[in-house]
């Protein structure tokens, strides 16, 4: 916390609901959920343990006994995670500065730095979505701050530009 009782991160991983409908916050509210933001988590973990951990999060917040038992158990009766969940990194340009490297490095046919991006792109992309209606949203974000009403923070754009974005939770 700084001196005017901020709190501030340059770079984290912010972990949101989502609901894909026009008016996203009633359609939240409707399954229950009150507080749009569920974690913010530090930029320095790697992308396979933010995979890991929002299906951790998605399963423990979604899914119902049955669900839980069924992929706990063992054997052929066993419901396996890729039923479960809807996961898969998105790969869409909108919010990606490793998507921007790839488009860039496929001009050059057969360059290596394409074939390293390709890499980085299918092992980090920058945000995840997993479930649907509500799904979670984990994403890269930066300059992330909390004043003690609103939390506020940046997003790439596909112009390598950051947006900034606030939330105020609303009772």
């Amino acid at each position: 916390m700084d001196k005017d009782n901020t709190s501030k991160l340059k770079e984290a991983w912010l972990m949101t609901w989502k609901f894909n409908a026009q008016n996203e916050n009633s359609e939240l509210k409707k399954n229950g959920i009150e507080d749009k933001i569920i974690d913010i988590i530090s930029a320095y973990k790697d992308f396979d343990y933010i995979i890991e951990y929002t299906k951790s999060v998605y399963k423990l917040l979604v899914a119902d006994y049955n669900t839980k038992i069924s992929l706990a158990q063992r054997g052929k009766n066993r419901m396996k995670d890729e039923d479960f969940f809807i996961s898969q990194p998105i790969l869409n340009s909108y919010h990606s500065e490793i998507y921007q490297e790839l488009v860039k490095s496929q001009k050059k046919d057969g360059s290596k730095q394409y074939k390293k991006n390709i890499e980085k792109w299918k092992k980090y992309p920058t945000y995840i979505n997993i479930g649907h209606n509500p799904s979670i949203y984990t994403r890269k974000v930066f300059n992330l701050s909390y004043d003690g009403e609103n939390i506020k923070w940046e997003e790439l754009t596909v112009n390598s530009e950051l947006k900034k974005f606030s939330y105020k939770k609303t009772d």
